[in-house]
């Protein structure tokens, strides 16, 4: 038996003029255009199902209540240092820890995900909205519609994504 797993991958395509989901994206050298395909890959791994593992097998795997709370605590306690520290402005870091991933946990952190993805859901849906009452369908127009609403998310990911490469090449050295 063959599984035949769709897997996506993203293409540096500086060329190809197809429209399907390429999205224009400002290089330091050039102007490139990336678009999303699926390549075929036969891919299988297996895994046991929780009823076919031993208890020994269960404990190594799966996180107990008690270490779940432990990890919220700490959390919690590395939340509110950084919301504390992020007050101050001595410049100095911790180099032992990192707050990386952890924005998004705080209440502003929240409040602007949660704003990003409303604004982008809404402008699609004012598009949608407005080509139904016109009685058409472009969805090409929409697509840019939330590449726009969406290009400061993109760009601070990008911008991150950059830093934590940074950072990682500094480890690794």
């Amino acid at each position: 038996m063959k599984l035949t797993v769709r897997t996506p991958c993203l293409i540096n395509n500086d060329d190809d003029n197809s429209s399907s989901a390429e999205m224009e994206v400002a290089s330091s050298k050039k102007r490139s255009k990336k678009r999303v395909c699926f390549l075929e890959a036969v891919s299988v791994c297996p895994s046991l199902h929780l009823y076919d593992m031993t208890e020994e097998e269960i404990d190594n795997t799966w996180y107990t209540e008690e270490e779940t709370e432990i990890i919220r605590e700490n959390l919690m306690n590395d939340l509110n240092r950084m919301m504390m520290l992020s007050g101050e402005s001595s410049g100095e870091e911790d180099p032992t820890s990192s707050f990386r991933g952890l924005e998004y946990h705080t209440k502003d952190g929240r409040n602007k995900r949660r704003d990003n993805k409303w604004n982008s859901v809404n402008a699609v849906l004012d598009e949608q909205d407005r080509q139904y009452s016109d009685r058409f369908q472009d969805g090409e127009i929409i697509r840019k519609i939330y590449l726009e609403q969406s290009k400061e998310c993109l760009l601070e990911a990008r911008n991150l994504g950059e830093i934590d490469k940074v950072e990682a090449q500094v480890l690794i050295c």
